[in-house]
């Protein structure tokens, strides 16, 4: 099939440590009408300014895996809830959190759309409130029970309803 204009791709590419250059870059391709391939531009991960949404996310999936879960628990070192662990990992961004919900930022609404790395979702029902931190891609990080601890979902597989996105961060 011909080309009929221009054909991009991104590619995740690894680089060998001898041409002194970073571990990690993103790659974006471009084919022309004439079928001919050219590297068009090299990204390096340190040359992309992260927002502290994107910070917070990340440090949100630093613990996946790492932390237990304990009812009322605030400690990333001995165990958190899932308020705990929001308010520990954005405490760790420098965003102290409270116990009022209404502390937690400006509310987005429920259009997952609209949600950005590093918001706080809210689930709720009969049994209680949930939380968890959005890490893009439709996944949250959140301290889900006392058998599997922090862990990353997908936001609709939370068994409760999505009642709001929070955002506290600019």
């Amino acid at each position: 099939m011909p080309v009929t204009g221009k054909v991009e791709w991104n590619y995740r590419v690894g680089f060998n440590k001898l041409d002194s250059c970073p571990a990690l870059g993103l790659v974006h391709l471009l084919l022309d009408k004439t079928s001919a391939c050219y590297l068009n531009k090299v990204v390096f991960p340190s040359t992309v300014k992260k927002t502290l949404g994107d910070k917070i996310a990340d440090t949100a999936k630093s613990y996946v895996g790492k932390v237990k879960y304990v009812k009322g628990g605030t400690n990333l070192k001995k165990g958190v809830d899932c308020t705990g662990f929001v308010q520990a990992i954005y405490g760790l961004n420098g965003i102290k959190l409270d116990n009022k919900l209404s502390s937690w930022g400006k509310s987005i609404g429920t259009d997952v759309s609209k949600a950005k790395a590093g918001d706080i979702f809210t689930y709720k029902n009969k049994s209680g409130i949930h939380h968890g931190i959005y890490i893009g891609n439709g996944k949250i990080v959140h301290a889900a029970n006392a058998k599997e601890g922090v862990k990353i979902s997908k936001w609709d597989s939370v068994s409760r309803p999505l009642v709001g996105i929070r955002r506290r961060w600019k």
